[in-house]
């Protein structure tokens, strides 16, 4: 089943009556104190699919995420689905709320709708779990503060080493005066700043990845493709470009992207 039919099977009516329950998160991992910046749960694509998977295996009636921000007393809405989270405790209904953390602050919070005036008690780990995941993939985009220290550390180390070689060698030549020393010394600092491959192996890596982002938004419009045509779920799509991949020898991607290119020429 695709996002689109997922989302209209998962879709409920508004209720009025709601009982608010609230539980502490056990699968959030522990994490290191400290630390600044500030997390934007707002970055990321996957949250809705995830949830509505996760909605859909509990039997909830709707689910919400929600963000603090800076310079506001409340929380926005992330992104939602199904029954709204109510804000005041009814009785036919229930919610499940899970706080999200970063660097040892709430930052937001999970919540999942359910009938019933208690929350099943199966449901608790499934959003404890995807609590976690929400905390994890939010994390990528926002460095964490050693990972900048190190890339900083590195820069500054290999530009000492430059700073070191272009000295030792100028001091050569006042020791040891040699013709044309001035010009020799230009070529040996031009040597020296090409030497410099971190700059030039983080640029490679960013490439790489915009790469890989491409090649994984092409494949995911052809396996949206293929399941508008066929009538098929995502994972038999994939398998299907798979197929094609190993009887063609060639990889995924370039199966995917002239699956694109035919239905972009066709409906040109």
């Amino acid at each position: 089943m695709g996002l689109p039919s997922l989302a209209r099977s998962l879709r409920s009516d508004q209720r009025n009556s709601t009982t608010s329950t609230e539980r502490e998160c056990l699968w959030t991992p522990k994490k290191e104190t400290g630390g600044s910046g500030h997390m934007d749960l707002r970055q990321t694509s996957c949250f809705m699919p995830l949830a509505l998977v996760a909605m859909r295996e509990l039997n909830a009636e709707g689910f919400a995420i929600y963000q603090y921000e800076r310079g506001r007393s409340g929380a926005v809405i992330v992104c939602e689905h199904g029954l709204p989270v109510p804000r005041d405790p009814q009785e036919s209904t229930s919610v499940a709320r899970v706080p999200l953390h970063w660097q040892n602050r709430e930052v937001g919070w999970l919540a999942f709708v359910f009938r019933g005036s208690t929350v099943p008690d199966n449901a608790w780990r499934a959003i404890e779990r995807l609590a976690w995941m929400v905390e994890s993939i939010s994390s990528l985009f926002a460095p964490p503060q050693r990972a900048v220290d190190l890339i900083m550390n590195i820069s500054r180390r290999q530009a000492e080493l430059a700073d070191l070689k272009i000295a030792e060698r100028a001091q050569g030549f006042l020791e040891h005066p040699e013709p044309r020393a001035a010009e020799t010394l230009a070529l040996h600092v031009e040597n020296v700043l090409r030497s410099r491959r971190f700059e030039a192996e983080l640029d490679q890596l960013a490439r790489e990845l915009d790469d890989q982002m491409e090649e994984r938004r092409i494949i995911a419009e052809a396996k949206a493709l293929l399941q508008t045509r066929q009538g098929i779920t995502e994972e038999e799509a994939y398998a299907q470009l798979r197929l094609s991949s190993r009887r063609s020898r060639r990889r995924i991607f370039e199966v995917a992207h002239k699956v694109v290119a035919e239905h972009h020429d066709t409906h040109a």
